[in-house]
């Protein structure tokens, strides 16, 4: 697939909505900066596509505190097996994210767009229906290759409708309500479970989906290119699928298997080996799924980058901080939801004015302070939560990794279009959520498999190494930041 190829709409038709467009009437003008101006109609548009990320990360992050009442519900089924509820949903969906959207240019973004809300609805009813585990699978399948078509699609539109100058704000609000529903997924979930079990994780998602279903069907405007390249190398996609599989299989495994058997490091290698073998396959095919043009730019190296290694810690401590309130503390599942709720009021304090903090300071300045935010909570929870329930450890910590979540994700989607031309702005935001996608699958991952030997009594235990991923991943992406003040504002290609 060529520069052209990659871009979800043309110059043209990213460049949104421009005074001539709106004719002069002042009554549809909410916004204007320099010349450029934000119609009324751009905002519902926004809306809209942000309720359908919002239905997609608040299903992500609520799963993780039903994790505990499927395990009840089904006994006989090891924590390992049953994290591939977990699992299969960010691994299907990291892999159908760039072929979702070659897919939305070529047969239209609202079209996509409304296909994915049926299908991750009939999955999430499917999944609160779901009498086995398999069959439970199976609806978080269709829910996955649901909300992998939302996203390429919506940002797209939503794109579409801004002008030049302000994307950056569009983007920031748009990632920054789904990174509220991420933070407020476990309290809110903690409220649905304890009072009608986990089939209410799913069940949630029915009435958003029909909502943003109706709003899109009379809101978007349709948009496709009859010229755009055909569908991805199919065999790439089952690459990736298997590669990531493996991987985690290895990763959730290790405790039963043995760190060092043959078994565990035979399935990680040649997890590795079908991921190596993808990207080498992705520089001789004409369509790749991988589109490794993107990385001669620098901010979306950093952006990939940034997403995974932030990401990692991020997803390992909404999944392993519910584990541990609800475990080791041994705190009632709404008990739990009522504590975890500081990290997501803090999300939702600082996600608003992120992409405004990036527009004037820059993505490299949010990003360090958000590292070293979210080390220090790491550091807080190794030094200060113990065995017995500290108030204090858990609010401090909470507010730090609320801060710094609240602040990462809207830099980190800035950075993926800050030095692009606009027609590769799609499959951008497609492989950027990709690799987002795989910082949760290693991040549930990492956690299920370092804590999954915990017995009660063994008192904070293992968890103490969640918060040295959580640490670590926070200093990794400080240090990201830092690489990022010393750049230019905007960069092209190396």
């Amino acid at each position: 697939m060529t520069n052209d190829d990659a871009g979800g709409v043309t110059n043209d038709d990213v460049g949104g909505v421009t005074s001539d467009d709106v004719g002069g009437v002042t009554s549809d003008v909410d916004d204007a900066v320099a010349g450029d101006v934000i119609t009324r109609r751009a905002w519902r548009v926004l809306f809209i596509g942000s309720m359908c990320s919002f239905q997609t990360a608040l299903n992500v992050s609520i799963m993780n505190v039903a994790f505990p009442s499927l395990r009840a519900d089904f006994p006989r089924v090891s924590p390992a097996d049953m994290s591939w509820v977990l699992s299969v949903y960010t691994i299907v969906s990291a892999a159908v994210f760039v072929p979702a959207g070659v897919m939305a240019r070529r047969s239209g973004h609202k079209k996509v767009t409304l296909i994915g809300l049926a299908l991750f609805t009939c999955g999430s009813l499917i999944g609160g229906l779901a009498p086995t585990v398999p069959i439970l699978i199976v609806g978080r399948v269709f829910q996955a290759v649901g909300g992998s078509s939302i996203g390429p699609a919506t940002v797209a539109m939503i794109l579409d409708e801004f002008p030049a100058s302000r994307r950056t704000l569009a983007i920031s609000a748009w990632s920054g309500l789904a990174t509220i529903a991420s933070a407020v997924g476990p309290s809110l979930g903690a409220l649905l479970i304890g009072a009608g079990g986990w089939r209410w994780a799913f069940w949630i998602s029915v009435p958003i989906g029909v909502i943003a279903f109706t709003g899109g069907a009379l809101i978007f405007r349709e948009w496709s290119d009859p010229d755009a390249p055909a569908f991805p190398d199919r065999p790439s996609v089952a690459m990736l699928i298997v590669g990531v599989s493996l991987v985690t299989l290895g990763v959730v495994k290790a405790p039963a298997w043995g760190i060092g058997s043959a078994g565990t490091i035979g399935v990680v290698m040649v997890g590795l080996v079908l991921l190596v073998a993808l990207v080498q396959r992705s520089q001789r095919v004409p369509r790749p799924l991988l589109q490794l043009h993107l990385f001669r730019y620098p901010t979306f190296r950093m952006a990939a980058v940034g997403a995974f290694a932030f990401g990692v810690g991020f997803f390992a401590i909404f999944f392993g901080g519910f584990q541990f309130l609800t475990f080791v503390w041994g705190f009632a599942t709404l008990k739990a939801g009522l504590w975890f709720l500081i990290l997501p009021v803090m999300i939702a304090v600082v996600s608003p004015v992120a992409g405004r903090m990036a527009e004037r300071v820059g993505e490299g300045a949010v990003l360090v302070v958000s590292g070293v935010l979210g080390a220090a909570g790491g550091a807080v929870l190794l030094i200060a939560a113990g065995r017995s329930p500290s108030f204090t450890a858990w609010a401090i910590a909470a507010v730090l990794l609320g801060l710094g979540g609240g602040l990462a994700f809207p830099a980190i989607y800035s950075l993926v279009v800050a030095g692009l031309p606009p027609t590769m702005y799609a499959v951008a935001m497609s492989v950027q959520q990709t690799f987002q996608r795989l910082a949760s699958v290693f991040g549930v991952a990492l956690t299920i498999g370092l804590t999954a030997n915990w017995m009660p009594g063994d008192g904070v235990g293992a968890y103490r190494s969640v918060w040295w991923v959580v640490l670590v991943c926070g200093a990794a992406t400080a240090l990201l930041g830092m690489r990022r003040l010393a750049k230019p504002a905007v960069q092209t290609a190396d």
